[in-house]
């Protein structure tokens, strides 16, 4: 019962906290329009500045960093395809850890020619030198 009326009262005074007086006024910044010492700042947009970033550091494990990165950097394209190959390669491996059941069946008919000697003289009976019977006619 208590935790049912202590609720109410405090979302009330935590709600009350948010609230601003009737005479509230913003404070007023004032900005300048142009910011006047720009060229003097080092605040400079050519190429070589930003490709070459980092060398304002004069950090020799940085620029070796760098370095060693851009020389193993690939394209996007084939990071994306290793990536796919690596996945399918696991699939592959993990499709050997559950048993496989093949199942085929097949049908052949064969049938020897009464009329081809293809299987030499031994089984043509019109073969009179091999088999020592006289030939049929």
């Amino acid at each position: 019962m208590k935790k049912f009326i202590l609720t109410p009262v405090v979302l009330a005074l935590s709600l009350a906290g948010c609230a601003v007086g009737p005479d509230y006024q913003a404070a007023t910044t004032s900005m300048a329009e142009t910011y006047l010492n720009a060229e003097n700042a080092g605040l400079s947009t050519d190429s070589q500045h930003v490709e070459f970033w980092w060398t304002k550091f004069h950090d020799p494990v940085l620029n070796q960093m760098v370095q060693d990165m851009q020389s193993q950097n690939i394209p996007l394209k084939v990071a994306a395809e290793r990536v796919k190959m690596a996945n399918n390669y696991k699939t592959m491996v993990e499709s050997f850890k559950v048993p496989t059941i093949n199942l085929g069946a097949g049908y052949m008919n064969y049938q020897f020619s009464k009329n081809d000697s293809s299987l030499g003289p031994i089984l043509n009976p019109l073969s009179d030198s091999v088999s020592g019977l006289p030939p049929q006619i």
